[in-house]
């Protein structure tokens, strides 16, 4: 009877369903914008840091740091000349050549390969944030939308399902018609996961109430995203695209391979969240009472076992 008992204390562990992955973009949470790429922009402004992969021009930049990271600015490669100046509040890390001119005033020290090691890993950040879109769009969509009704074709309502993640599956060609979007059966602090299919896309002022949510709009296939014209509440992860040229504000982090536009970069980003239908980048580890679980099965099947051979021998 113990040994069945131990035998169904393993099968339990081993039968258990998986824990929820959680959806995080890791290191990118730190920076308002976290590009693999070149930087470049012209007078806009940035609440908290940027990470750089690439060069960067940062022409009349500010960035104000608000979230006291250790470094305001990481740029892997050089960061170019600024004869409109700019500013950071806090120290940098420049891994190529520090072009800018005397009235761009970086108020921390300024580190560089020579003396520091890089503070950010980018090679394995692309790695890890590429597989997490990868997985995100593979989940399917547990809200919908529709039209608000057969007059109103273009203004959309998007309806959950009560989750407190919501997966939207969506194509980006679609975005220029989406006028007056509104939102229903989601309450507020709901994540929302837009999978957004299409190698181009632009998001305008239709996107201007997600301010009640957590919100993700993963561009997995774009090569080109647009932000334009705009005051967001989300936050971005298009691994492979350009940010192209536009103005507006966006309050959370943006995740890309280049960036060329002057939208300013305002406080927000993306909270992790658990969510039961992500599989989580990485295989699941086991938690530690399921490791105790299948231990204590283990030690009674042991125990029977040497209490059987005991027996055996007293004949």
């Amino acid at each position: 009877m113990k040994t069945k008992l131990g035998l169904l204390a393993v099968l339990a562990v081993i039968s258990a369903p998986a824990a929820a992955g959680t959806i995080d973009l890791g290191v990118a949470s730190n920076y308002n914008a976290f590009v693999f790429g070149d930087y470049t922009t012209s007078g806009n402004s940035v609440s908290g840091a940027l990470a750089i992969g690439g060069n960067a021009n940062l022409n009349g930049n500010s960035i104000a740091n608000n979230k006291a990271n250790a470094y305001s600015l990481v740029i892997g490669g050089n960061l170019a000349q600024t004869p409109w100046g700019g500013s950071v509040n806090g120290n940098a890390w420049i891994g190529g050549t520090n072009s800018a001119s005397q009235g761009y005033t970086i108020s921390g020290h300024v580190d560089t390969a020579a003396t520091t090691a890089a503070p950010v890993d980018f090679a394995a950040a692309k790695t890890y944030l590429t597989s997490l879109s990868s997985e995100l769009s593979h989940v399917g969509a547990t809200g919908s939308y529709a039209a608000l009704d057969q007059y109103n074709q273009n203004s959309k309502v998007f309806t959950g399902s009560g989750a407190n993640v919501e997966y939207f599956s969506l194509d980006a060609s679609e975005f220029s018609s989406f006028n007056n979007l509104t939102f229903s059966s989601i309450a507020a602090g709901t994540t929302l996961i837009f999978n957004v299919a299409g190698d181009s896309a632009t998001l305008g002022w239709q996107w201007q109430n997600l301010g009640s949510y957590n919100v993700l709009f993963n561009f997995y296939e774009a090569t080109s995203v647009t932000i334009n014209s705009v005051t967001l509440n989300a936050s971005i992860l298009a691994v492979n695209a350009t940010i192209n040229p536009g103005s507006g504000n966006l309050n959370g982090t943006v995740v890309a391979n280049n960036w060329n536009n002057s939208v300013t970069l305002g406080n927000g980003g993306f909270a992790a969240v658990d969510s039961p239908l992500f599989a989580g980048v990485t295989a699941a580890v086991p938690e530690p009472h399921d490791y105790a679980l299948l231990l204590s099965g283990l030690l009674v099947i042991g125990m029977v076992s040497v209490r059987r051979r005991k027996a055996l021998n007293d004949r």
